[in-house]
């Protein structure tokens, strides 16, 4: 039985370059066939998003997203944006990169 090198907590984890701008690393331990686990893919997402929204009392309520690539081993960009925050409701989007190509996006509410 083979278990990956990295937690999935750890697998997941992003880093912010600058405001709305995050890296992250594709492990290939974390792949299910050619390319990495889309529920990985979701996490590096959901996490950027998280953080860019900063607020522990408007946790994700809902989560939306499009696996566009294959993404394979080495470092992935990811760029998010507040499409609109209100006082109860932020509505954010992110699109994750790989090779200056679009591999995913989603839209995640915050409430």
């Amino acid at each position: 039985m083979h278990f990956p090198a990295l937690s999935f907590a750890a697998a997941s984890a992003v880093e912010r370059v600058e405001p709305g701008r995050y890296r992250a690393e594709a492990d290939q331990a974390w792949f299910q066939g050619p390319g990495v686990y889309g529920g990985l893919t979701a996490a590096w997402l959901l996490r950027a998003m998280t953080d860019l929204v900063g607020d522990p009392a408007r946790p994700p309520r809902e989560l939306s997203g499009m696996f566009c690539a294959r993404i394979r081993a080495g470092e992935v960009r990811i760029a998010a944006r507040v499409v609109r925050a209100g006082l109860n409701v932020s509505f954010v989007t992110a699109e994750l990169l790989q090779r200056e190509r679009v591999a995913a996006t989603a839209s995640a509410v915050f409430a």
